[in-house]
């Protein structure tokens, strides 16, 4: 497991894949189902991951 602290930064890459999750989720499960716990679970970030990258869900969406 590569530590955190030492892992290369990308995020561009992690943006963008929060962005294809919550769009998944829209279309799979409803726009309310779209939250930044689901949204950072599908992605295999932390919550708080997902609000440095997103302040609000309607930025996210």
């Amino acid at each position: 497991m590569v530590n955190a602290y030492k892992r290369k930064k990308q995020p561009e890459v992690i943006r963008r894949a929060l962005l294809d999750q919550a769009a998944r989720i829209t279309l799979e499960q409803g726009l309310s189902k779209v939250t930044f716990q689901a949204v950072a679970d599908a992605v295999g970030v932390t919550k708080g991951g997902v609000m440095h990258h997103f302040s609000t869900k309607n930025a996210l969406v």
